[in-house]
């Protein structure tokens, strides 16, 4: 009897444990099914810069510019001169065309006499206002009287890191639409070239001016 009690509670104890095997492996189940489901459905998260770009570029779809803005908008680059603004700058309503240098520079002196001609071929025809500044006389070359003194506008156009941030010479500043360091065909000494670098720009400037007033 005794030994019958014995082997009903060792029955009883293993169907414990089985039953609690039983539970503890189908509680692990369950675990790794709701583990399984919440990184199959969820989405990795989306970077929100992505979404405002998206929506920006769907609800602010810039209109094509009229012929008039076209018109009116400065070209960004013409052969080596940049865009550097977009008022020009002038007197009596002339643009300004300036080009800065001194003695002894081999770019300067190359194309002094180059830019000179081009100028005064513009101030002719009552276009353009032109200034030819050496640093080192202080002297404008373009009039008949020797300077010696630059105007402090002069220097704060030359030394601007919006203008000329290499502070280099020769600088040619046209109008303060468009400016340049060096010559672009000095290497090949194609001088040829180089005007017509100038009157594109030139004429890139008047053409605007011209369309601002009969608007």
């Amino acid at each position: 009897m005794k030994k019958t009690l014995q082997t009903i509670t060792v029955i009883v104890m293993v169907m414990g444990c089985i039953t609690q095997d039983t539970e503890d492996s189908r509680h692990k189940l369950v675990m790794e099914k709701e583990i399984s489901q919440s990184t199959s459905t969820t989405a990795p998260p989306v970077p929100t810069t992505s979404i405002r770009l998206a929506t920006t570029s769907t609800s602010t779809t810039s209109q094509p510019p009229t012929p008039l803005e076209e018109s009116q908008s400065y070209l960004e680059r013409i052969g080596s001169f940049e865009k550097i603004g977009e008022r020009v700058c002038e007197i009596e309503g002339k643009p300004i065309i300036r080009a800065y240098g001194k003695i002894g520079c081999h770019g300067c002196e190359w194309s002094d006499e180059l830019f000179d001609e081009f100028v005064k071929e513009y101030e002719q025809r009552g276009l353009v206002v032109g200034r030819h500044w050496l640093f080192d006389t202080r002297d404008d070359t373009l009039t008949p009287t020797i300077e010696e003194t630059m105007p402090e506008s002069e220097y704060d156009i030359f030394f601007s890191d919006d203008n000329n941030p290499s502070k280099s010479l020769p600088y040619f500043n046209f109008g303060c639409i468009y400016s340049k360091t060096g010559n672009s065909h000095m290497i090949k000494d194609d001088k040829e070239a180089e005007r017509k670098e100038y009157v594109t720009v030139i004429e890139e400037i008047i053409k605007k001016k011209e369309v601002t007033k009969l608007s």
